[in-house]
């Protein structure tokens, strides 16, 4: 199809979104870049079009476009989910808010979890978010969501209490006015609208905290994973947490990194794998 015949109805129908194409150069960091750029370079597929809408009317009538022309779509929060396509991409960038309320805090799905993190830093309250700083708001509040404190308070969806989104059919709609529109959305991401906003339980922050990233070579992978599996079985204290990872580091190869995470001075209490 010629996008260029259609963007201009898009336009016309009240769309004030930016709209980006491919330019001839992609230069690293260029708004092309960073709308298309994806965490695994495997997923990252070449759009025609990036639409960026500044708001949930501009998202609505982007919707319709789409559907209209049968266009495929995907929506981009941070990038680090697979949600690509070769047509068009839907960024969300600019729904990039963190406000506190009274024991809430509504987000902006478009952001990564380091922004919310930042601006929440000199309140005295946190919410349920990735453990990773890149990690986009709208896919990890869709698709579960296991955190640090997630043994103390749930998954991350557990403590969504509202999502705004825009349906196929151009409607914004809360998922609250649909008890079973809302269960669905807690891991679904998403299937069945574009998130606009998100309203999630404010938890308070830990006096303090004890964590840190230890490293083993990998032929020691078995032996923690049966120490992280025991202490997931036997442990009861919900303060206590571990993650258990493979990963790549620079210039040494493959290593089983171990994360462990006790809320609480370390000296406190330890169940071993400290």
């Amino acid at each position: 199809m010629v996008f260029s015949d259609h963007l201009v109805e898009l336009t016309d129908s009240g769309y004030k979104g930016d709209i980006l194409h491919k330019p001839d150069i992609v230069q690293p960091e260029d708004a092309w870049d960073m709308a298309t750029r994806t965490w695994g370079c495997h997923s990252r597929k070449d759009p025609k079009v990036v639409l960026k809408p500044k708001t949930t009317a501009d998202t609505s009538a982007a919707i319709l476009w789409l559907k209209k022309h049968r266009i495929d779509l995907a929506v981009r929060s941070g990038g680090t989910a697979l949600s690509q396509s070769d047509e068009v991409i839907l960024d969300l960038g600019y729904f990039n808010n963190t406000v506190e309320r009274k024991q809430q805090v509504v987000l902006g799905p478009g952001q990564p979890w380091r922004r919310v993190y930042e601006t929440l830093a000199p309140s005295p309250v946190t919410v349920m978010g990735g453990r990773l700083a890149p990690v986009g708001v709208g896919g990890f509040l869709t698709g579960g969501g296991l955190c640090y404190l997630t043994n103390m308070y749930g998954l991350a969806t557990n403590n969504v209490i509202d999502y705004q989104f825009v349906l196929a059919d151009g409607r914004v709609i809360w998922a609250s006015e649909d008890p079973e529109l809302a269960q669905a959305m807690r891991g679904a991401g998403f299937s069945f609208g574009v998130i606009t906003e998100i309203i999630v339980k404010a938890i308070s922050k830990p006096s303090s905290v004890y964590g840190g990233y230890m490293l083993y070579s990998v032929d020691k992978l078995e032996a923690l994973a049966k120490h992280v599996q025991k202490l997931s079985t036997e442990n009861t204290d919900p303060r206590i947490s571990a993650l258990l990872c493979v990963l790549c580091v620079p210039n040494v190869g493959p290593a089983c990194a171990l994360l462990p995470f006790v809320v609480g001075a370390a000296g406190e209490y330890c169940y071993g794998v400290c």
